[in-house]
């Protein structure tokens, strides 16, 4: 589900790792609600329960989806140091992630996805600077490393 990426063409990720956990756990929780609904079709109550319950992780994730790709805001410009740096050979794509210290008071590190050509220009230790955006429905989301966009 952690599929949304930066602005190089890709679609924009949301550095909340927790939003996709709990997106994660809907869809599971949505799979075995549509298995109930085989047998709740006499109980309209919970047939409609199931029906929300296997819609809300799709509802949630097009939320996220719009937010960022109808936001027009300009970038707030984050600086960061690069905590980690590591790749993962994915089924079909090898992905590359940057690991940065957060600029927020909770000292978090957010780790996001990047191309293999920033993956390659950056270092851990690194200065970076994030560039961050507000998102239609103000949930902030990642657009992309500044020193990675040509």
């Amino acid at each position: 589900m952690f599929l949304l990426t930066g602005v190089d063409g890709r679609l924009p990720l949301v550095a909340h790792r927790v939003v996709f956990l709990v997106i994660d756990i809907l869809a599971i929780v949505g799979f075995f609600s549509l298995a109930l609904l085989t047998r709740a079709s006499q109980n309209a109550r919970l047939r409609s329960t199931c029906w929300f319950l296997a819609v809300a992780p799709w509802l949630a994730f097009a939320m996220f989806l719009v937010n960022a790709l109808a936001d027009s805001s300009p970038p707030v410009y984050r600086l960061t140091i690069v905590q980690s740096r590591f790749s993962v050979s994915g089924r079909y794509v090898p992905r590359a992630f940057l690991a940065v210290s957060s600029w927020n008071p909770s000292g978090q590190i957010l780790t996001f996805p990047v191309t293999h050509d920033c993956y390659d220009r950056i270092a851990t230790g690194d200065a970076v600077t994030v560039l961050e955006k507000r998102g239609v429905f103000r949930i902030p989301w990642i657009a992309g490393v500044a020193e990675c966009h040509h």
